[in-house]
């Protein structure tokens, strides 16, 4: 985890297995004791590889890396990434659709709340530090 989140250092985990009742904790005491086990690219595809960066440097929502088995292979494969093929770029698609559902939603808020739109929304809370998990009822508020 501290080798993909850059910039960070990520001392405590802890993990509850609710049905269980077990607890795995990681700990990490100093920075120093983080050392980024993540291959370079050259070690992680070689030289044939379609992406310039492994997947945890890019900002897309791929978490997959492939490789050419050729040189024509892996020309064909980029060209078709730079002419903006959706099937080629299906990974940095999904982040543009995320978006907008997430602008969306926004707007219709911001609108209702102005009397544009008269759709009703509920407002949802969940105890997520309940110990035992309970019949969960919505609330309105």
């Amino acid at each position: 985890m501290n080798a993909i989140a850059t910039h960070s250092n990520i001392e405590r985990i802890q993990l509850r297995d609710l049905d269980l009742q077990l607890n795995y904790d990681y700990f990490s005491d100093e920075f120093d004791d983080v050392v980024p086990a993540l291959p370079l690219m050259p070690e992680w595809l070689g030289e044939l590889s379609f992406w310039e960066e492994p997947w945890w440097d890019r900002n897309d929502a791929s978490t997959f890396d492939n490789c050419a088995e050729s040189p024509e292979e892996l020309e064909a494969v980029r060209k078709r990434m730079q002419d903006e093929d959706d099937h080629a770029n299906m990974h940095n698609r999904a982040l543009e659709v995320l978006e907008e559902e997430i602008r969306s939603l926004f707007k219709q808020v911001k609108d209702s709340k102005e009397g544009k739109i008269s759709e009703e929304a509920e407002v949802i809370e969940i105890d997520f530090a309940e110990k035992k998990p309970k019949k969960w009822i919505p609330k309105v508020i």
